[in-house]
Parts: C-alpha cells; structure tokens; sequence
C-alpha cells in the first residue's frame, strides 16, 4: 500500500455535513454555525439581574453609614 492509498482510506479530521450523513453527524463549527443560544442569554440575563440586586444592596448598606465619623462623641471604654 502507498501513502496515497493509506490517506483516501483514512477518515477525514475535519466533519463534513452531507444530505448522505445520517442525523445527528457533527457538523463543522465555525462562524456560521456556532452561537451562544438560549443558554447564553439565560446566563447573561442572570448575571444582568444579580448585579442590580447588589447594587440595590449596596446602596441602601451606604445609606446606614453616617455621613462623618467625627460628629459622634466618643465611645466609653468596656466597663466604664
């Protein structure tokens, strides 16, 4: 046998999508064919709606802080 011979016999690397293929064959992933889905947007959406819920949080935390640290009279010691 000749390496000629050898490479025909020899499958393909690279899936190819014909109408003699049966369904469910892989096909090529590239540009066309390769997108994020419906899962993409679930997890963008998720992502989207937990930051605004930290975000809420986060404000209404610093809305509790004083506005100055020095207004405030001293703390007494433990035991005082």
């Amino acid at each position: 046998m000749t390496v000629d011979e050898l490479l025909a016999a020899s499958p393909s690397p690279v899936a190819t999508t014909t109408s003699t293929e049966p369904p469910g064959h892989a096909k090529v992933l590239n540009d066309d064919t390769v997108s994020p889905g419906w899962l993409g947007l679930v997890v963008f959406l998720a992502l989207v709606v937990a930051t605004v819920l930290l975000l809420r949080s986060f404000r209404h935390q610093l809305s509790k802080v004083p506005k100055r640290f020095d207004d405030q009279p001293p703390a007494k010691p433990p035991g005082s």
